[in-house]
């Protein structure tokens, strides 16, 4: 039987705020860029300031090729010194001069009624739910972080904020600095494990590596929509996720990935526009079975 997604639309994110093929990542052209393809969310990483704000960068040390200096450590900054930096870098293919760092509230009130934001948490829970209901994006965001007690803290809060557990080592473990798979039969026995106590903590979707069709499927029957732990997802290898039966993907290239999407599944498959996530993963097909519950 060939692999089918339990998500109808698919879930389509793109990386760091629209994918960096158009501008810098979580800059707000990117951002604007993503919103005119029709993507489901975009993925933002929070990253705390000294006092208590939060702004959007994957790093807490801010690059030097676009700053021009090494000492630029988020963390250790208020969130006003942060706002008043300034760089340059190519938009669209053209120079723009007059880029800043985006808060999380800057970005959440201005596309709060038109997109989803996948939360790429490393701020504190109470944070990450104070922003939530600040702007009452509960249906809207999605949680994702490597610890499930996280997740299960926002969970405890409020049981209607869809979470994902982004956890990269199931079924490998390390020798070394190295990190090495299973064997098989081991790996089945992990992945029944982790989504248990996933399914437990309501959690909806797990991002992890080194997926095969039965350790999807495996995800299935305990409900949980499943994409690759892999940011770059082109055409050619966000097909071969399609078609193992992934419910999501996360690219840098948007527009690739959406015809991609449409190619391998059709119409039917590509995000609905308005759809929030919480919408989303309500539909979820879901043959969970009281034999998992024993």
């Amino acid at each position: 039987m060939k692999p089918q997604p339990i998500l109808k639309p698919l879930y389509i994110s793109a990386h760091r705020g629209g994918g960096r093929v158009f501008a810098p990542d979580q800059s707000l052209p990117n951002v604007e860029h993503a919103m005119t393809l029709g993507v489901t969310a975009i993925e933002i990483d929070l990253r705390p300031t000294a006092d208590g704000g939060i702004v959007l960068s994957h790093d807490d040390r801010l690059p030097k090729e676009l700053f021009g200096r090494a000492d630029l450590i988020l963390s250790r900054m208020p969130l006003a010194e942060i706002t008043k930096l300034r760089y340059s870098a190519t938009v669209g293919g053209r120079l723009w001069k007059d880029l800043g760092i985006l808060t999380a509230d800057e970005v959440v009130s201005k596309y709060k009624d038109r997109m989803n934001f996948q939360l790429h948490v490393k701020v504190p829970v109470e944070s990450v739910l104070e922003l939530i209901r600040r702007h009452g994006i509960w249906d809207r965001a999605i949680v994702s972080s490597r610890d499930l007690d996280y997740l299960r803290q926002v969970k405890s809060a409020d049981k209607r904020i869809v979470v994902e557990w982004a956890n990269n080592t199931l079924g490998r473990y390390q020798e070394g600095k190295k990190w090495k798979p299973y064997p098989m039969p081991k790996q089945i026995e992990l992945y029944h494990e982790a989504m248990k106590k996933l399914s437990a903590i309501g959690g909806e979707m797990l991002c992890t590596k080194l997926l095969t069709p039965e350790k999807i499927a495996i995800c299935h029957e305990y409900g949980i929509a499943v994409r690759p732990s892999v940011m770059s997802v082109g055409l050619t290898d966000g097909a071969r996720f399609i078609r193992m039966g992934c419910d999501g993907l996360l690219t840098d290239n948007p527009a690739k990935v959406l015809g991609g999407v449409e190619k391998c599944l059709g119409k039917d498959y590509l995000p609905k526009k308005g759809q929030s996530v919480y919408e989303l993963m309500q539909s979820r097909k879901n043959p969970f079975t009281k034999a998992h519950e024993e």
